[in-house]
């Protein structure tokens, strides 16, 4: 009889999460190819509260890129009103820990609309 293996961590949602249609249909097309990876991670980290804070550094770890890749991409999220960032600090010590991701609604987005003038993103991933 075989025993069944048990994970120690339980992952909450199944093992899969989920992400608005609206930004696949609508957001995408004006975000590089990191920038839509960072959020792909953020929307996996998110709770109940719809925010995430994971490190930029675990960020980069988790999509094999630089730390640098990620600083410069995070931008693009807040420009087109995907994300809100907010600094956490440590109660006990006063000093800085990480940001907090809050994932805004799509009503809230800031695309441009179709066929208007807008840089093409530019970054690929860093190796």
């Amino acid at each position: 009889m075989k025993k069944e293996l048990k994970s120690k961590t339980k992952n909450k949602s199944g093992g899969w999460f989920k992400t608005d249609n609206r930004f696949v249909e609508e957001a995408m097309q004006h975000l590089s190819p990191a920038a839509i990876s960072i959020y792909i991670v953020l929307r996996r980290y998110r709770n109940e509260g719809n925010y995430a804070w994971p490190s930029m550094q675990k960020i980069a770890e988790k999509l094999g890129v630089r730390l640098k890749t990620v600083q410069r991409n995070i931008g693009q999220l807040e420009k087109y009103g995907l994300i809100e960032r907010e600094k956490r600090i440590r109660q006990r010590s006063g000093q800085w820990a990480n940001y907090r991701y809050y994932l805004l609604e799509p009503e809230r987005w800031v695309l441009p609309t179709i066929g208007q003038n807008e840089p093409q993103p530019q970054d690929i991933f860093d190796p």
